[in-house]
């Protein structure tokens, strides 16, 4: 009895820290940032069954987001105005396909210049021996596959474009340019979004990313706007989650592959105090869209929704410190805002 009731006191004092760190995260910040998103294109080749990108494409050509790529010389601007010391990962697309950009490469290679470890994820559809071998050269650092299926049939499925068999045959060639070169790099990644109609097919996929050598595999939650009746009704549920987070645990301390599995955006399934958000954007990462609109993260990729300033007119120290990023912050301590009513990361 005195041990339950000891274990009671340490859980009621953990959850009270947690609340207290949760509801009195400062306002004001260093210009440090932990993540970095730059869209650098708003188009795909794909049409992915549950992208956002399907939705958004139909609001293009009008407003914000009109242009369907970034140039190179935006990019260097936008870049050169963030701080960069500190930073973790570098991303350098958004929901579009990355290497549709003409300016693709010399973008990628500009990112590495700056010292922080680069990454982007790819439907792998448009790589060339040639662009393989430039990433390979500048050294880039990881390369993620976006694969939700590993029978051909279902991936067509959830992934319209080209077909599974072409995808993997370009993976082939990266992986043969690497070893020409004895480098481990790019990282081959393998990024997964799990939803109700790939959950009992994900074995396959761990064992292609085996077989291809992949430095870890995400499993991702099928993210979007709460209120798309498609979204809702394919997304885990608790039980489903509940046995991926079992399956991926095993898959890792038995060592039955190579790689860490990392489940990835399943905040939706953790503990928090009540109101109280565990989303921590506003603190330590931002997106940066096609027009150089600075978002606090992905989910809000439509600076028409909201934004806080360009990084093409003000400076970032103004931006990140400024009334309408503080407010936003302060709104999202303890509640809900409007942005984010129906994000199913919150």
């Amino acid at each position: 009895m005195t041990v339950r009731i000891a274990m009671s006191a340490i859980k009621i004092a953990k959850w009270l820290r947690q609340e207290a760190c949760l509801r009195f995260r400062p306002l004001t910040l260093p210009s440090k940032l932990a993540y970095v998103h730059i869209e650098t294109s708003t188009r795909c080749n794909f049409r992915c069954k549950f992208c956002p990108i399907v939705q958004r494409s139909e609001r293009l050509g009008a407003g914000f987001g009109s242009q369907a790529f970034m140039s190179l010389d935006v990019f260097k601007t936008i870049l050169d105005r963030i701080p960069l010391e500190g930073v973790e990962s570098l991303g350098i697309q958004g929901y579009g396909e990355v290497m549709l950009n003409p300016d693709f490469l010399a973008i990628a290679k500009y990112a590495k210049t700056k010292g922080v470890p680069v990454s982007f994820n790819s439907n792998m559809s448009l790589l060339t021996p040639e662009i393989a071998e430039a990433l390979v050269q500048c050294q880039f650092d990881e390369v993620d596959f976006s694969i939700d299926a590993a029978e051909p049939e279902l991936f067509s499925t959830l992934r319209p474009g080209i077909p599974l068999p072409k995808l993997l045959e370009n993976l082939t060639v990266l992986n043969r340019i690497k070893a020409a070169y004895r480098s481990s790099k790019p990282y081959l990644g393998f990024r997964v979004v799990v939803s109700k109609q790939n959950r009992a097919c994900l074995e396959p996929i761990l064992y292609l990313a085996q077989n291809y050598g992949a430095k870890r595999v995400f499993l991702q939650d099928l993210q979007g706007d709460d209120r798309n009746e498609l979204i809702k009704v394919n997304r885990l549920d608790q039980m489903e989650y509940v046995t991926l987070k079992r399956e991926s645990q095993r898959y890792w301390s038995r060592r039955e592959y190579k790689f860490p599995v990392v489940l990835t955006n399943f905040k939706r399934f953790e503990e928090r105090p009540p109101g109280v958000t565990r989303c921590n954007a506003p603190w330590q990462e931002i997106f940066v869209t096609i027009d150089g609109y600075v978002t606090p993260c992905c989910m809000i990729d439509d600076p028409a929704v909201l934004n806080h300033s360009s990084l093409l007119e003000s400076r970032f120290e103004d931006i990140w410190n400024g009334r309408a990023y503080r407010a936003f912050r302060r709104a999202l301590r303890s509640g809900r805002p409007g942005p984010c009513q129906s994000c199913t990361n919150y």
